[in-house]
């Protein structure tokens, strides 16, 4: 039978390891966020040379950020308190990843069609 002094432990090693995945969630959504929040204002930013070929260039930039906002969700799933979440993230991960993906390789066959 444990005693009050290892259960007072497991529960104050519970609570360290909960704070920590707290961390690195946080962490993680931060970088999702400031990745693609920097593709839509680099997008935005660069809406005057819409046309150049400049322009197509910065938007497969933007795609690409996008896609790894994308890899960081997945990756940051690990530290979701429970399965539906970690699935829930990878999945939306993903999506960011094939529709980033998708985009990239229309927009690169339409630059090189022309």
């Amino acid at each position: 039978m444990a005693t009050k002094k290892e259960k007072k432990e497991k529960r104050a090693q519970a609570e360290a390891q909960r704070k920590e995945m707290a961390k690195k969630r946080f962490r993680h959504t931060a970088v999702a966020l400031a990745l693609a929040g920097g593709a839509v204002a680099l997008n935005f930013g660069f809406n005057s040379q819409y046309g150049t070929t400049f322009y197509e260039w910065i938007q497969i930039g933007c795609f690409l950020m996008m896609g790894m906002a994308g890899g960081v969700m997945m990756l940051g799933a690990k530290y979701e308190e429970n399965e539906k979440q970690q699935r829930s993230k990878r999945t939306t991960g993903l999506v960011f990843i094939v529709v980033a993906l998708g985009v990239i390789m229309s927009e690169l066959v339409q630059m090189f069609m022309k």
